[in-house]
């Protein structure tokens, strides 16, 4: 008979997923036994082999071990066979932050950390979370004996991330920062970011400022968190973010996005400086501003933003053209660098706090781009 999660039965996968929740959560205490198969067949109303094939499995994935004529025992986590395996990175196809174009961000994050993790001689294993369970994953990592898991945007699953702290797996999600769920995080300093760039237009004698970037509400906390610096920024400087300022465009269409530059851009009463805080808002701009004959850094000033990988692969020759942006840019070798760390003090001292780390952001002038 063929073994493994994809052949077993739905009853066994049910029974597995339970005992698995108990033995991470902690209600059957590691290095005991758990109850005999006659007993938790009985408990989860099922014959004794979909119980035995459920605990075969969890013995694969070295949560128990099995000993002769007395059942399983919960694998203590002093002898976890993952302290010294490969550093996880979980991913998934749904790209919800960053350029917004076929899940480009999504990929350039992935290639980052293959390349960080060559250079530092990292043995990785690369985890797809797409269209798959928490315990599906949690599986492979097992089987992998993963050290720790960096977890990417889109691939938020609050019984994953359950599973890994009962497992004593550390996990620390990047580029995301979700205040409903208590986890490791290491993100852009999208605050800061704003304030440079809301300070850099006020000191370059802006006084109308405008604001062009994605809907923010019920959307990524990261567009409020610019948003939020740029406000600050500009009530440092005695100034305002005007309703009649603010554009919010769609991710993902550039067109669209473009169309509603221009006709933003095209009213009476335009401002004298634009804050486009995000990689899309900067491309619209350029593209609209070009189009109508405005020459951003003389006639509008503006600051966009996007990584310092994309600055260094000619983005603003090859996106933004003649425009002239001051950019807000950040790291993305930094952010993996970074959330690697932060695992590696995790597996040390397991009970840190959760931190959220901040990647630092900085303000590039048009002199120091073109």
């Amino acid at each position: 008979m063929k073994t493994g999660v994809q052949h077993k039965s739905r009853a066994a996968q049910r029974v597995a997923g339970i005992l698995r929740e108990k033995i991470c959560s902690g209600r059957f205490v590691q290095g005991d036994l758990l109850p005999p198969v006659r007993d938790l067949s009985v408990e989860h109303g099922v014959c004794s082999g979909t119980v035995s094939r459920a605990v075969r499995h969890l013995e694969e994935e070295g949560l128990l071990v099995a000993e002769p004529r007395r059942g399983y025992r919960v694998l203590p986590r002093t002898v976890n066979p993952m302290e010294s395996g490969p550093l996880a990175f979980v991913f998934s196809d749904v790209c919800t932050v960053g350029s917004g174009q076929d899940n480009a961000f999504a990929q350039h994050l992935l290639v980052q950390f293959q390349r960080v993790a060559a250079d530092q001689g990292w043995p990785v294993v690369m985890v797809s979370a797409q269209g798959r369970t928490a315990a599906g994953v949690f599986a492979q990592l097992i089987a992998a004996r993963a050290r720790g898991a960096i977890i990417s945007m889109g691939t938020i699953d609050k019984e994953l991330l359950a599973v890994l702290a009962g497992a004593g797996i550390p996990a620390v999600l990047i580029d995301e920062f979700p205040v409903d769920i208590e986890v490791n995080t290491v993100f852009q300093d999208g605050c800061r970011g704003g304030i440079l760039a809301a300070e850099q237009l006020a000191g370059e004698g802006c006084k109308r400022i405008g604001w062009i970037g994605p809907e923010v509400r019920g959307t990524d906390y990261q567009i409020a968190d610019r948003l939020g610096g740029a406000l600050g920024g500009l009530a440092r400087q005695g100034l305002d973010l005007l309703e009649e300022l603010r554009l919010e465009i769609p991710l993902g269409k550039p067109r669209e996005a473009e169309e509603l530059v221009a006709e933003y851009l095209a009213r009476r009463g335009r401002p004298d400086g634009i804050l486009a805080l995000w990689q899309d808002a900067t491309v619209a701009l350029a593209a609209a501003a070009t189009r109508l004959g405005i020459a951003l850094g003389d006639d509008l000033r503006a600051v966009g933003w996007c990584t310092d990988e994309d600055l260094a692969a000619g983005f603003a020759e090859q996106r933004l053209g003649s425009a002239r942006f001051a950019l807000v840019t950040w790291s993305v070798r930094e952010l993996v660098m970074t959330a690697a760390a932060r695992l590696d003090q995790c597996r040390l001292a397991p009970h840190l706090p959760t931190a959220h780390t901040r990647i630092g952001t900085r303000l590039r002038t048009c002199e120091e781009i073109k």
